[in-house]
C-alpha cells in the first residue's frame, strides 16, 4: 500500500510539474507587438523594412480586435495609422485614422490623426479636394490645436503648384 502511495504521488508530482503556468495572451502579444516595433526600423538604411512592418501592423490589427477596450488599443490604432503612412499603405492609414477618430474619440492624439488625414491626401493621394475636407474637418473639431495656422495655410494654398507657393512663400518674406 505504501508503495501504491508512493507511485501516485510521484505521479502526480511529475504531471504537475509538466504543466506551465497559464499564458497571460494578452502580454505575449504585447511583447510580440514590442519586438516587431524593434525591428521595423533599419537605422543603417533609414528606412523601413516592409517584412516586419507588415507583420507588426498585423499583431496591431490582432491586438485591437481582440481587446477593443483596452487603454492600449487606441495608441495601437494610432500606431497602425502612422506606419501604414509610413510604408505608403496610403487608404489603409486613412481609415485606421478614420477608425480612431471615431471608435475612440477622447484618445488624446486625434487631433494629429485629423491633421494627417489631410496630409495624406493632399501629399500622397493628391486629392486636393478631400485634403480641403479633411483640413476643414480637423479647424472645426480642433479649433484649439496649435496646429490650427497650419491647416488653415495649407487650405488656402491647396491649388497651387510648387513653383506658385515657392513664389508665394518669397514674396510673403519681402
Amino acid at each position: 500500500m505504501l508503495k501504491k502511495i508512493i507511485v501516485l504521488s510521484l505521479a502526480i508530482g511529475f504531471f504537475a510539474s509538466c504543466t506551465n503556468a497559464p499564458i497571460d495572451k494578452k502580454e505575449v502579444l504585447i511583447d510580440s507587438i514590442k519586438n516587431l516595433e524593434s525591428q521595423c526600423f533599419d537605422d543603417k538604411t533609414n528606412s523601413y523594412n516592409h517584412k516586419f512592418a507588415l507583420k507588426t501592423l498585423n499583431e496591431y490589427q490582432v491586438f485591437i480586435e481582440t481587446y477593443p477596450n483596452d487603454s492600449l488599443t487606441p495608441n495601437y490604432l494610432y500606431l497602425s495609422g502612422q506606419l501604414s503612412k509610413s510604408i505608403n499603405l496610403f487608404g489603409e492609414a486613412v481609415r485606421k485614422f478614420e477608425s480612431l477618430i471615431k471608435e475612440y474619440p477622447e484618445f488624446e492624439d486625434n487631433s494629429k490623426a485629423q491633421f494627417l488625414i489631410g496630409m495624406i491626401y493632399e501629399n500622397d493621394l493628391q486629392d486636393t479636394l478631400k485634403a480641403k475636407a479633411a483640413y476643414q474637418e480637423f479647424i472645426k473639431q480642433y479649433p484649439e490645436s496649435e496646429l490650427v495656422d497650419d491647416a488653415q495655410f495649407l487650405i488656402q494654398n491647396l491649388s497651387m503648384s510648387d513653383q506658385e507657393l515657392i513664389d508665394f512663400l518669397k514674396s510673403k518674406n519681402q
